[in-house]
């Protein structure tokens, strides 16, 4: 696997550094290097978060422009809207994604974050789902409904994206 980069882009409250966390926490536990980092913005709801995960064989860190960017709201780029999965190498405009909506159809309000995970994990042959229960398990041990409310949500994203 060759170094890959993904920036998630929100407000804070939107769940974007529990996103970031998660994707570097389900890359290591695929056995792969993640350096995360994160950006939480401030305390009051509605300012900027961003977090940067880059994932390797190895451990790395460089700078430069994500492979992948998962934004929930507009962001400071001129193309970030809401909802959206940016391939920054070959795509412009992105990939929209109703993930507000899916997430309110899987009952989790707070859910597209991983709605927008789902959707991307089509992309990354390692993120699978075993590997982002076993994760969200760990993260959120002592809490099931949780982990089964942002897996329905991971699941409609993979399913939007057209993942059997």
């Amino acid at each position: 696997m060759s170094r890959l980069t993904i920036a998630t882009v929100g407000h804070t409250g939107d769940g974007i550094q529990f996103l970031g966390r998660l994707l570097a926490e389900a890359a290591g536990e695929a056995g792969l290097q993640p350096v995360l980092l994160a950006e939480p913005g401030q305390a009051m709801r509605g300012d900027l978060s961003i977090t940067r995960v880059t994932i390797d064989e190895t451990p790395a860190l460089l700078p430069g422009t994500p492979d992948w960017i998962l934004a929930t709201r507009p962001g400071p780029y001129p193309w970030a809207t809401t909802d959206l999965i940016v391939d920054s190498d070959r795509v412009k405009g992105g990939w929209a994604v109703p993930a507000t909506t899916l997430a309110h159809q899987a009952d989790w309000v707070k859910g597209a974050p991983l709605v927008l995970l789902g959707a991307l994990s089509t992309k990354l042959p390692w993120l699978t789902e075993a590997i982002l229960v076993r994760t969200l398990k760990e993260r959120l041990a002592g809490m099931p409904r949780q982990v089964s409310l942002n897996m329905a949500c991971f699941r409609a994203g993979r399913t939007a994206a057209g993942a059997t």
